[in-house]
């Protein structure tokens, strides 16, 4: 069933397992929970449609080289899949050890991932599990006819297959009325967690409805943090029994933030007659699917050059795309004018932005001029290279606690995110060894559009794929959670997302925090018992 907090007249609520959010893992752990007959209390901050009241929760300082500059969450039904483009993909091998990469290692690999991959695309719709080529190729005209780079040994291809599912919460709705065993608390925030006076164990959480006028608390055998950032966030907010917070007796809660950072790195000019569409962000529906690519350089060159993984996805050229200073002058005028903007934090109208802004322009009109002249001439029709490259695992890019609170009193957080030499080096590197691959294979030639000195390409921004903070690792002393995604020294504290993630890979990031959540409700159902269950 679904309880609006706002409206609630109870005081405590009870479950075998409690979740906090209700985005694509928390769903899934929902949906194992459900199966297994387990009692399950969801928490989730807003109620059925988006709300300013909820989303203002969300905001928090942004400092670093990496800047955010697109609406990255959703705080009601659903979560982030509320705003998130559908596109799945598995991590590659390589993204789980490597030894040119410091601190780029998981405790698992993909054969522990891989017995949950039907149940995954069972929750997303998605069709088969297989995201070999030689599978595709075999099944759909349109990939075997438009893979690039079959035979080469620098550049290859990685499927992704798109679901038609967007807001999961809105399909699952139905599910979570109906369900003798779930209960949804909509419109309830949770403020803190409760410990054991020796930090062992969560003794509950606290909750307080969205409109204020309401709290409970709520008392379980198993807890599941499954919000984002906030995980951390609770975490280290969580400071009454212990003043570094809940699970942080290393000071790990927080550190190796990551995220994916993307660049228009330059265009494609097209030799004659290419088909490009294959790799267009734009795909093709195959029935109720789409699957579409994105390019990559093979684990062998990865190895050769020592570079982070990353990726390139072709978009269809349009001249005003990928300014900084313009999207950062329009978030500007937007904020003096009272007005919703996308970016975490309000930007500020300077004089460096104004005339950033004017030099931007210059360059929109100049490219669009150019434009016009070769669509005049029949030019091939180019496109935008978008890199799409992981960020280096570094302790020192982490989510801390702020000294201004949210009105229901809990610290905001400032989220610190640099991209380093190495993220520079695979963003140029990547795109120079596709140039060269590019025209030994007679498919064109790609123009860069890196600036010298210490500027990154117009349009670096970060793709709101957000990891790390609460990292997998089988130290304590270097991570968060285990590797059962369980949190280290809190013996019924779990973690779901990508806040475990040890490495980013280029992979879209909740399809595999969706078979983690899944890995993990299997290990919280196998540990229950009748015995440990709360009273609901």
């Amino acid at each position: 069933m679904i309880i609006d907090l706002n409206e609630w007249a109870g005081s405590t609520i009870g479950a075998d397992v409690a979740v906090v959010g209700t985005g694509a893992t928390g769903l899934a752990l929902a949906m194992s929970f459900m199966e297994k007959g387990l009692s399950v209390a969801m928490l989730e901050t807003g109620g059925y449609e988006r709300t300013e009241e909820a989303e203002h929760l969300s905001r928090a300082e942004v400092r670093g080289s990496l800047p955010v500059w697109i609406q990255t969450r959703s705080r009601f039904l659903g979560g982030s899949t509320n705003c998130w483009g559908g596109n799945n993909s598995p991590l590659d091998p390589v993204d789980f050890e490597r030894d040119w990469v410091p601190d780029a290692t998981w405790p698992i690999g993909l054969d522990d991932l891989a017995p949950y991959a039907e149940q995954a695309h069972d929750l997303l719709r998605l069709g088969p599990t297989d995201f070999s080529l030689d599978f595709w190729k075999n099944r759909l005209k349109r990939v075997r006819d438009g893979l690039l780079f079959e035979h080469s040994d620098v550049v290859t291809t990685k499927l992704i297959q798109k679901t038609n599912v967007g807001h999961v919460g809105e399909l699952m709705q139905r599910d979570l009325e109906s369900s003798a065993t779930l209960t949804v608390y909509l419109n309830a925030q949770v403020t803190n967690l409760e410990t054991r006076s020796d930090g062992s164990m969560v003794s509950g959480l606290e909750v307080v409805s969205l409109d204020g006028s309401r709290t409970a608390r709520v008392e379980a055998a198993q807890y599941v943090l499954a919000a984002g950032p906030e995980n951390a966030r609770l975490l280290l907010a969580s400071n009454r029994q212990d003043p570094r917070g809940v699970g942080n007796e290393y000071d790990q809660v927080g550190k190796w933030w990551l995220a994916h950072h993307s660049a228009l790195r330059g265009w494609l000019e097209p030799a004659p007659g290419l088909d490009w569409e294959f790799y267009d962000t734009m795909p093709w529906p195959v029935g109720d699917r789409q699957v579409f690519a994105c390019l990559q350089l093979t684990e062998q060159v990865q190895r050769r050059e020592k570079l982070l993984n990353s990726a390139a996805i072709l978009e269809t050229y349009k001249p005003h795309l990928a300014f900084n200073n313009r999207a950062r002058s329009i978030a500007a005028v937007k904020t003096r004018l009272g007005r919703h903007i996308e970016s975490l934090e309000p930007q500020e109208l300077t004089s460096e932005l104004a005339l950033g802004f004017a030099g931007d322009t210059a360059r929109v009109l100049a490219r669009t001029a150019d434009e016009q002249t070769r669509r005049f001439r029949k030019k091939p029709v180019r496109a935008f290279v978008r890199n799409w490259c992981e960020q280096t695992p570094d302790p020192d890019n982490r989510v801390v606690l702020t000294d201004e609170t949210d009105r229901f009193g809990v610290p905001k957080m400032r989220i610190i995110s640099n991209l380093l030499p190495s993220d520079r080096h695979t963003l140029r590197r990547s795109f120079e060894l596709m140039g060269e691959e590019f025209e030994a294979q007679g498919y064109g030639r790609l123009v860069s559009d890196f600036p010298e000195g210490d500027d990154w390409p117009p349009g670096t921004i970060s793709t709101a794929h957000f990891m790390g903070g609460t990292r997998m690792h089988l130290d304590p002393q270097q991570g968060v959670v285990d590797e059962e995604c369980r949190v280290h020294g809190v013996d019924n504290l779990w973690i779901a997302g990508g806040s475990v993630f040890p490495t980013a890979g280029v992979s879209m990031v909740t399809y595999t925090a969706i078979l983690l959540a899944f890995r993990a409700a299997d290990r919280i159902v196998a540990g229950a018992s009748g015995a440990d269950r709360a009273t609901a």
